[in-house]
C-alpha cells in the first residue's frame, strides 16, 4: 500500500493509475476473475449431468451406501456415481467433442479452455490437452433449491488418500494447479460453488424442512423419515441456509445438528446462530437433540432405528442457554 501511494505521489496520478503502472514495471499479469452468469450456471449444470450419466456405480460403492441404510431407489435417484482408473481421460475428451459439435446447451462457445473457465474440475494442462480432475470414489451431486447440479463432490476411496485428507473433497483445481494456471495463462480456475445441498426427492413437500450439515447425511435422512433435509457444506456455512428456506416456501425447520454440539465449540455456534436466526426470520422453528450414544449425527440415528427428541417453543431458547452457548 506505502509502495502504491509513493507511486501515485511521485507520478501525481491516481492510486488506481498507480497500480497499473507498477503491474507494467514488474510484469504483473491480471488474473481474469470468472464471473458466472445465468447461462453459465446452466453449462455447469449440464456439464456435471453428462459426468453422471456416463458413468456407473460400482457394486462395492453401492454396497458402502446401502450400509449407510440408503436403498437402492434412493441411491439411483440421487444419481451418484463412481471415479475410477481411465474414467477421467475418457470423460475430458467426451466433454471436449460436446463442446465442439455444439452439443451442449446455452454453451456460447465450442472451446474446451472456456469451459474450463466455468466449470469447476475441468482443467488443460502445458500443452491445453483437457483434463478432469484426478479424484477416485463416489462422486456426488450437490444440488440447489431450483434442482440444479451445482458442484461435485468426490467421497474418496480408501487409500486414495493419506489419513491428514479430507475423506470428501470437491472435484475442483486443488490450489496448485491454480497457482500454475494463473501464472501461465493470466486465468483462475473457478472455485466450487460452497452451496446448500437439496435433496432431489421432494416429494413430501417443503412446509416442513430439516436442517443438517453435509450432502450424503442430508440424502439419508431425507430417504430414511420422509423429511426434506438439506445439508449445510460444514457448519460455518449456516447462513447460507436461510435464502434456500425462503426460495422453498418453508414454514417449520428442525434444526438437526451433530450430538457433539454439546462438546464442540464450531458446532455449538451453529446450532445457535442458526436457530436464533430462523426464529428472526419467521420461521416455526425446533431444535433435534437425541444422546451421542444413539448416534453422531441425524443419519446415524435414523439408521439405528431410533428417533430425535424435539424442543419448540419456550423450550428452544432455554436449551440453547442452558446446554450451547456455555460451549
Amino acid at each position: 500500500a506505502d509502495g502504491i501511494a509513493t507511486t501515485a505521489w511521485l507520478r501525481n496520478c491516481s492510486c488506481k493509475e498507480a497500480v497499473s503502472l507498477l503491474a507494467d514495471h514488474f510484469r504483473i499479469r491480471a488474473v481474469a476473475k470468472p464471473q458466472m452468469t445465468d447461462s453459465d450456471r446452466q453449462v455447469r449444470d449440464r456439464i456435471y449431468q453428462m459426468i453422471l450419466e456416463s458413468l456407473s456405480l460400482s457394486d462395492h460403492h453401492r454396497a458402502l451406501l446401502r450400509k449407510r441404510e440408503l436403498s437402492d431407489d434412493a441411491i439411483d435417484r440421487n444419481g451418484y456415481a463412481s471415479l475410477s482408473n481411465g474414467d477421467h481421460e475418457r470423460l475430458a475428451q467426451q466433454i471436449d467433442q460436446a463442446s465442439k459439435a455444439g452439443s451442449i446447451p446455452s454453451l456460447q462457445t465450442t472451446s474446451f479452455d472456456e469451459l474450463t473457465r466455468i466449470v469447476p474440475g475441468l482443467l488443460v494442462n502445458e500443452r491445453g490437452v483437457p483434463q478432469l480432475q484426478k479424484l477416485f470414489g463416489i462422486l456426488i451431486p450437490i444440488r440447489s433449491a431450483d434442482g440444479m447440479i451445482v458442484a461435485l463432490v468426490v467421497r474418496r476411496d480408501e487409500g486414495s488418500s493419506n489419513a491428514k485428507s479430507p475423506k470428501y473433497l470437491y472435484l475442483s483445481a486443488f490450489q496448485k494447479q491454480r497457482e500454475e494456471r494463473r501464472a501461465r495463462d493470466g486465468v483462475e480456475y473457478p472455485k466450487a460453488e460452497y452451496a446448500v445441498h437439496v435433496p432431489v426427492d421432494v416429494s413430501a413437500g417443503t412446509e416442513v424442512l430439516r436442517i443438517t450439515e453435509g450432502v450424503v447425511k442430508a440424502d439419508i435422512a431425507t430417504n430414511l423419515s420422509g423429511v426434506l433435509t438439506i445439508g449445510i457444506p460444514g457448519v460455518n456455512g449456516w447462513k447460507r441456509t436461510i435464502p434456500v428456506l425462503q426460495k422453498l416456501s418453508a414454514n417449520r425447520v428442525l434444526i438437526s445438528l451433530d450430538a457433539d454440539h454439546k462438546e464442540n465449540p464450531a458446532v455449538a455456534d451453529a446450532v445457535a446462530g442458526l436457530t436464533r436466526e430462523c426464529v428472526a426470520k419467521g420461521f416455526a422453528t425446533a431444535i433435534e437433540t437425541w444422546q451421542f450414544d444413539d448416534g453422531k449425527g441425524i443419519d446415524d440415528l435414523l439408521a439405528n432405528g431410533h428417533q430425535p427428541k424435539l424442543l419448540e417453543g419456550e423450550a428452544v431458547e432455554k436449551y440453547l442457554k442452558e446446554h450451547v452457548d456455555p460451549i
